[in-house]
């Protein structure tokens, strides 16, 4: 008992935290990371379609709009890979781009007019599986899931194992006669739920998520249909993602696989989406501004990003007003107006002097 008070204090006040658990529990987690790895190490190369659709949404604040649904495709071959998303925005579309290619990851935002404004940008060369502002299907998926890092900078599930957490529960469940390994962890930034399917390599086929500040807005997420290749890859093809509040079911989002081609040979060619070749590209990250071809690598020189300020944007603080006259206010010469009031000040000054030195001698 005393062990468990002292386990739990630990956790609470120190960093890093650490595993409660026996070793036999460490190590039936571990071999379950390790299995889940395995998995997704099969996923050689997917290239789908994908639409993401609203079945619930309730209890809207005023002034937020309503999710609107959205398409995509997404292609991926090892670690690379080249995700689009498309969300109606009145008549205009707005394309979300995130591809990611060695060391290298950017984050796009284009309209279908995408030539008339630079792209906005952010790679980095540091550490790609930083956020970037897209969601790829990767987290949808459940193949990688919130980490401690971050709630958007997500990690697979044997990742998680290496950072900081503590192992709540381990335990064999059946439901709908099928039987699940459950497992509950802490970490820094929530407690997550998984539920592993043996009969799919050991893939998550539920999960949930718990923020501490959000306790009672927890996150669901369930796999509901599945493709299998050839030689034994499985990906997900239909997932549901719930959002509740004190127990009020507020958003229920399904994503959809379609034209799914898993571990086939493919090229990044053909895409159906924003138009990136010969695009302006503005790289935040390296505050420069060059071509990009059909993938988003840089064709042609780099220049440095000119500054731009969004109109009736002022330089001067407290909004002042500042009249500039031409040339910088600065005259190429002075008038005829402008000598004869010297001459005058001149005339007035020296008088003046003279009648205060008359003055003091008198005295």
């Amino acid at each position: 008992m005393g062990i468990a008070i002292l386990l739990t204090a630990t956790f609470a006040v120190h960093s890093p935290m650490i595993a409660a658990q026996s070793p036999a529990v460490q190590k039936a987690v571990r071999l379950l990371g390790e299995r889940n790895q395995a998995a997704i190490a099969k996923i050689k190369t997917l290239m789908c379609s994908y639409r993401t659709d609203y079945l619930v949404q309730t209890n809207l604040e005023q002034g937020f709009e309503p999710a609107l649904p959205y398409s995509g495709q997404y292609f991926r071959k090892g670690k690379d890979f080249y995700s689009t998303r498309c969300m109606p925005r009145g008549r205009e579309n707005s394309w979300f781009v995130d591809l990611k290619k060695g060391d290298r990851r950017f984050g796009f935002q284009i309209t279908d007019n995408p030539l008339a404004n630079p792209i906005g940008s952010v790679g980095t060369a540091v550490d790609p599986d930083e956020y970037i502002g897209v969601d790829t299907l990767w987290e949808y998926l459940l193949i990688q899931h919130a980490g401690p890092r971050g709630h958007f900078l997500p990690d697979t599930f044997n990742r998680l194992l290496t950072q900081p957490h503590l192992i709540l529960s381990c335990r064999s469940v059946v439901e709908n006669s099928t039987s699940l390994e459950y497992v509950k962890l802490r970490h820094a930034n929530g407690t997550l739920e998984f539920w592993f399917d043996p009969g799919w390599n050991g893939l998550v086929r539920k999960s949930t998520f718990h923020a501490p500040e959000y306790s009672h807005q927890p996150h669901h997420w369930e796999v509901k249909a599945i493709s299998r290749s050839q030689d034994g890859a499985i990906i997900p093809t239909v997932v549901d993602r719930k959002f509740y509040d004190r127990g009020q079911l507020t958003q229920h989002a399904r994503t959809s696989l379609s034209e799914v081609h898993l571990n086939s040979q493919f090229q990044f060619t053909g895409l159906i989406g924003p138009k990136l070749e010969g695009s302006l590209c503005d790289d935040q990250t390296r505050n420069t501004r060059y071509l990009i071809d059909g993938i988003g690598n840089r064709i042609g020189p780099e220049t440095t990003i000119p500054l731009q300020l969004p109109p009736g944007k002022r330089l001067y603080p407290f909004d002042v007003n500042i009249e500039t006259q031409p040339n910088g206010g600065v005259k190429d010469a002075l008038s005829n107006v402008d000598l004869a009031v010297y001459a005058a000040a001149l005339i007035a000054s020296m008088v003046a002097i003279r009648w205060l030195i008359r003055n003091r001698r008198r005295k």
